[in-house]
């Protein structure tokens, strides 16, 4: 089975949570609106493909990363962070 990742990485303000859930058609993200979030954690989501047939991916999955120009955490970590998720997921 074939999958294709999509990683939606950008600045702490900006509502990665937001897009995924636009994709998903419905809410499976939390976003907040809180532009000084804490969260430093990877998350992911597995959508299936609306279009299964043919050479598509059946699953698609959206990781939600932490934002870079974050309050409490250097972009270094924030970057180490998200390399250690692809690295083991």
């Amino acid at each position: 089975m074939s999958v294709h990742r999509f990683l939606d990485a950008g600045r702490s303000e900006h509502s990665d949570s937001q897009f995924i859930n636009i994709a998903a058609g419905k809410k499976v993200a939390q976003a907040s609106d809180n532009q000084t979030s804490r969260d430093v954690n990877v998350r992911h989501f597995i959508l299936q493909n609306p279009r299964p047939e043919g050479p598509e991916p059946r699953s698609l999955v959206f990781v939600d990363a932490p934002g870079f120009d974050h309050i409490d955490v250097p972009d270094d970590e924030i970057i180490a962070t998200i390399c250690e998720w692809l690295r083991t997921s």
